[in-house]
């Protein structure tokens, strides 16, 4: 009997310190997952802004390619709202412009161009229902001095799309901006990259911009 006895004591100290084992084990995973979560977080967003960009860099390049087949000039549109799917509303929208340039000529009308927007905006909202950019509204500063709605609008029936060459300071006036969230059902839930967004200017260059940059007026 004793020997069994001291062999039972042996076997239940060892499952013991095995398990203080497991339970440190455990801590530990837990308290590197936690560390790693915030560098993860902050990769993903790095990767998503890194993303936005290029999309309006793919834009930027469409547009050139518009503007120079079409005498210089933005193509008129009647809405200062946009969404990256083709063909939004019938006959209208900057994407169906676009298409051709962007190798999307063939695509319906209601699919996602490609290339023309973030993965973080593709992941949070669908392109049909959700409006990606905002175009400038009667704030783009011209070398007349005069202010215009660079691309057109349907609550300016005569304003047209203006000539690029005649837009003051291409470089500091945007001409493309990330949507934000607000009373628009076509609106963002959210914003896209917490406390940042991307802008595209009229010399075509995108940058990584504050969500409160004031995307109406020419920046110094």
């Amino acid at each position: 009997m004793p020997p069994f006895r001291v062999s039972s004591g042996g076997s239940t100290e060892s499952r013991a310190f095995t398990l203080i084992e497991l339970l440190v084990v455990i801590a530990i995973i837990a308290l590197l997952a936690a560390l790693s979560f915030p560098v993860f977080g902050s990769m993903r967003r790095s990767s998503d802004l890194a993303s936005g960009v290029q999309a309006q860099k793919n834009i930027g390049a469409a547009l050139t390619q518009y503007i120079a087949d079409s005498g210089g000039k933005l193509p008129t549109l009647t809405s200062h709202t946009q969404f990256v799917v083709k063909e939004k509303f019938a006959g209208d929208g900057l994407m169906l412009h676009l298409a051709p340039y962007l190798g999307a000529a063939h695509l319906k009308a209601t699919d996602y161009v490609p290339g023309t927007a973030s993965k973080a905006f593709l992941r949070q909202e669908n392109p049909l229902n959700t409006a990606c950019y905002w175009l400038p509204f009667r704030t783009t500063e011209l070398l007349d001095g005069t202010k215009a709605t660079p691309f057109g609008t349907r609550w300016d029936p005569g304003a047209v799309g203006v000539r690029l060459m005649a837009i003051a300071n291409p470089s500091r006036q945007v001409a493309l901006i990330d949507t934000m969230p607000g009373a628009g059902a076509a609106l963002p839930k959210q914003p896209l990259y917490g406390d940042r967004r991307v802008a595209m200017f009229f010399d075509f260059h995108a940058e990584v911009v504050a969500t409160n940059f004031p995307w109406s007026t020419t920046q110094p």
